[in-house]
């Protein structure tokens, strides 16, 4: 028992070094640039930023048997706007999530494909009652329709 417990620590004096020098080089060490790598990969802006997992339930013949799930960018030019905005996550998450599970129930036809249209709309709309009109602009990333099958 001792000799394992040995081995593994001498594991982990072995590795951890190794772990931060390649956070370091990946870019999580030391500097103080926090860059969104969902943002990143979407857009190369520094006035975006995503916000994900606006997920609705949707509701077939049988009840819940499926969720929609989206996923939108803000793209705010104002730097203190965009501070702000980026502190106040939560709210900003369910004004959008509101707006998702309002198109749902209101404007999405179970099976078919969902009007990215209105769904833009809706979601503009949100980002206007939140910053005022023109501030926010809304880009919709990904939205997906999870089927379960029972």
């Amino acid at each position: 028992m001792k000799q394992k417990l040995s081995h593994l620590l001498a594991a982990c004096l072995l590795f951890t070094p190794a772990l931060a020098l390649s956070a370091h080089a990946a870019g999580g060490g030391g500097g103080t640039e926090t860059k969104d790598k969902a943002a990143a990969r979407i857009t190369g802006s520094d006035k975006y930023f995503a916000v994900t997992n606006l997920n609705a339930p949707l509701v077939g013949e049988y009840g819940f048997d499926s969720l929609m799930a989206v996923d939108v960018g803000l793209e705010i030019e104002d730097n203190k706007t965009r501070a702000r905005a980026m502190k106040q996550m939560p709210r900003i998450r369910d004004s959008l999530r509101r707006s998702v599970r309002a198109f749902v129930s209101m404007s999405y036809e179970y099976g078919t494909v969902p009007d990215l249209e209105m769904l833009s709309r809706r979601l503009q709309r949100s980002a206007d009652d939140l910053f005022g009109e023109g501030v926010a602009d809304v880009t919709i990333s990904a939205v997906l329709v999870h089927r379960y099958q029972n």
